[in-house]
């Protein structure tokens, strides 16, 4: 014991650190980080920014931080989590596993950034709060991304389930796909449907309701979600009960006798979300299906060979066939040809790819090199192939015969 004082003393910031590590990495911790990526700090009270690190139990009053680049994952126990998204600072008000205000919530207070909460509490009644300057923002079950500046208020959003926003005395609720802005100072706005923002923080996080995630049937038949199309716009069909009400992207959309619907969507360059709402009564559901527009037809630069290239310089030959070297730049994931034998396996992670012994006819005067993409674009390179020269005609190129202009040696 003599000994340990006598560190301590010696050492007062590093006993402080061990001190104060020790009491935020207990072992059993109800709330606690499991993901950091980038710049993310952690401050207690009466503390400084120290970097942030995975396991670190999550306390009250504990301050978590991410710069530019950075990331924090917190979870609530079981599959309930709060993703802290890159420039964003959060006060934990109330966490699970200490002496609470409320046993079934947490509480947390963000000034400015985004943060995503993912709560799957099933069984039990368990609410997540998200305080801002403009306003309140709770879920009890269900995907809710929260946004917040100091200068233009706060903008909350679901994308499953139902999430609540209160500020100025009035209250308006979100069911999926929906947003509502909330200005400073200001009551929050009718919910509306999700903006293209919204969507791709969504998309990106893994977080759109592939299926209905209500009681009321709501499905859609095509596109399948992921397809790349080459033409805008896509026709969505799919059913739901007759008699509910449906939207896509917002916009109305009429429902036939049979539950079914179809409509034509326009799309821009790149990956576009469409938003299928069902509504009937009490009862909603809601999907979301990713397309992507691909208009461009696919990089396709073949280095070598060159154009009228002789084929017994970039290879082996024989009497029926040259083996040659092949090699260029394409896009990742095509599928890719040289005179119509696919050589997609070929292609690398890059889009490089590189044949050391592409089989060319001794009568083929073209090389044909084609891409197709996702989307079905295409790319084509032809290639222009000499005859190699065969002076003394004994069907032996000049380049590999020993006696060029004799025939009749072997």
């Amino acid at each position: 014991m003599h000994l340990i004082d006598t560190q301590l003393k010696r050492f007062p910031v590093a006993a402080l650190l061990v001190l104060l590590l020790a009491a935020l990495c207990g072992v059993a911790q109800a709330a606690s980080v499991s993901e950091v990526r980038g710049a993310a700090h952690v401050k207690v009270p009466d503390s400084e920014w120290f970097p942030c690190t995975e396991t670190l139990g999550v306390k009250n009053r504990m301050s978590l931080r991410t710069g530019r680049n950075g990331r924090i994952v917190v979870r609530f126990g079981g599959d309930s989590l709060v993703i802290i998204r890159a420039q964003s600072e959060v006060f934990v008000e109330n966490a699970p596993g200490e002496i609470l205000v409320r046993e079934d919530a947490v509480h947390l207070v963000m000034e400015q950034g985004e943060v995503v909460v993912i709560n799957r509490r099933e069984g039990r009644k368990f609410e997540f709060r998200i305080s801002t300057p403009a306003a309140s923002i709770s879920v009890q079950k269900g995907v809710l991304t929260v946004s917040a500046s100091k200068a233009e208020g706060s903008l909350a959003g679901v994308a499953q389930g139902h999430a609540c926003v209160q500020a100025k005395g009035k209250s308006v609720c979100m069911d999926a796909l929906q947003s509502s802005r909330i200005p400073l100072k200001k009551a929050p706005a009718a919910a509306v449907s999700a903006g293209p923002q919204l969507l791709a923080l969504w998309r990106e996080e893994g977080l759109l309701p592939t299926e209905s995630d209500g009681t009321l049937l709501l499905r859609v038949t095509r596109p399948e979600s992921g397809k790349a199309v080459n033409r805008s716009p896509v026709k969505v069909v799919g059913a739901t009960r007759p008699g509910a009400t449906l939207t896509i992207n917002g916009k109305p959309v009429p429902v036939q006798s049979g539950g079914g619907f179809s409509a034509d969507v326009p799309l821009s360059e790149g990956d576009n979300t469409i938003a299928v709402a069902a509504r009937q009564g009490e009862e909603r559901a809601s999907v979301a299906v990713t397309v992507i527009l691909d208009t461009a037809p696919p990089l396709l630069t073949v280095s070598q060979p060159v154009d009228y290239f002789d084929p017994s310089l970039f290879g082996a030959c024989d009497s029926r066939k040259c083996y040659i070297q092949v090699f260029g730049l394409t896009e990742p994931a095509v599928t890719l040809t040289i005179n119509r034998i696919d050589v997609s396996s070929y292609v690398e992670e890059d889009g490089s790819f590189f044949i050391t012994d592409f089989p060319l006819s001794r009568t083929e005067s073209v090389l044909r090199v084609e891409a197709i993409d996702a989307s079905g674009q295409k790319s084509t390179q032809a290639i222009t192939v000499s005859e190699p020269v065969d002076s003394d005609g004994d069907l032996r190129p000049d380049s590999l015969d020993m006696c060029p202009m004799d025939p009749t040696c072997q």
